[in-house]
């Protein structure tokens, strides 16, 4: 938890916005940044992906998809 609390006190954004060339790109980079770290850091503390069932597998997948498409198609 203090971890992600340090990394989230953190605002990078007023630099992406300022020096980026595709502020679409990077938000998505963040969004896609935020939800694997999240899911990484509830597999590894709480042994979760061994409690994952198949719908919970099948929305993890969706998502991540559907975050690769985004990017195809932005």
């Amino acid at each position: 938890m203090w971890s992600m609390w340090a990394v989230g006190i953190v605002a990078p954004w007023p630099l992406v916005s300022r020096f980026s060339k595709n502020l679409l790109f990077d938000g998505m980079l963040y969004d896609i940044i935020l939800f694997l770290s999240y899911a990484i850091a509830l597999g590894l503390i709480t042994n979760g992906f061994i409690k994952f069932n198949l719908p919970q597998w099948i929305g993890f997948s969706l998502i991540v998809c559907g975050f690769l498409i985004m990017k195809l198609y932005s």
